[in-house]
């Protein structure tokens, strides 16, 4: 999608319009009701996880965003898991 589509909209409404799914929102097949719940569903997720984003200390939230915009899991974490369901 372009980005004049979504300019002037806050980065959160963005951020919820992407995690929804663009085509979903304006072309679903539910009624309008429902895709209006669903996507404020979304919207108040995204706003609940920036708002205890807020509560961290700021190295803490600084290096989940990092963790976040790369989109990867920390080495431990990933190390963990890719040992799962190799056991034969």
């Amino acid at each position: 999608m372009s980005a004049r589509a979504f300019q002037g909209l806050p980065p959160i409404v963005v951020e919820a319009i992407t995690a929804f799914g663009l085509l979903d929102l304006c072309y679903g097949k539910e009624p309008v009701g429902v895709l209006r719940g669903q996507f404020l569903r979304v919207f108040e997720q995204l706003a609940e996880r920036e708002r205890r984003a807020a509560l961290l200390p700021r190295k803490l939230h600084a290096a989940l965003e990092d963790i976040r915009d790369r989109n990867v899991l920390p080495f431990p974490v990933r190390d963990a898991l890719d040992g799962i369901g190799k056991e034969a």
